[in-house]
């Protein structure tokens, strides 16, 4: 195993300023580190070697809040959210519709968020909660309802 000294060396945005007595279940060293702004974060060694931390976040925080402020952007993170692409563990087959036991019965719960408010449902039958998730979208999702006037 390599032993490193990093104190003193720069990555990015990050100066290591001393050593760290935390360790990996391997025995790895960690490293305190004093970022560009003032804040001090603990980093693995590999990851300031190889470069996969070269800051304590700030520069993704900002960049955030800068972006915040730009409504337009906002507005397509938030719309693009609204696809009909289902996630990976999905298990019902439909966006915004999954199953779960709710009372010891097999329930379909539709959940529709937008704006990080969440409205939601439980239907006994997938039909139903297709039908439900149709008017959630509906109502609380503007744009899905400029788009569903401009297709018919």
């Amino acid at each position: 195993m390599v032993e490193y000294d990093l104190i003193g060396k720069q990555f990015g945005h990050l100066t290591v300023i001393a050593e760290s007595k935390k360790r990996d279940e391997h025995h790895n060293r960690y490293w305190v580190c004093q970022c560009d702004c003032g804040k001090k974060t603990v980093v693995k060694t590999t990851f300031l070697i190889r470069g996969d931390i070269t800051s304590c976040g700030h520069p993704s925080r900002d960049f955030l809040i800068e972006k915040s402020k730009d409504k337009e952007f906002v507005k397509h993170r938030t719309d693009a959210g609204l696809n009909d692409k289902k996630p990976s563990n999905n298990t019902s087959g439909y966006r915004n519709i999954s199953r779960t036991m709710k009372n010891g019965r097999m329930m379909y719960r539709v959940s529709v968020g937008y704006n990080h408010k969440y409205h939601q449902g439980f239907r006994k039958t997938l039909a139903e909660a297709l039908e439900l998730r149709e008017e959630l979208r509906e109502k609380y999702w503007e744009s899905y309802r400029k788009n569903k006037l401009k297709k018919d």
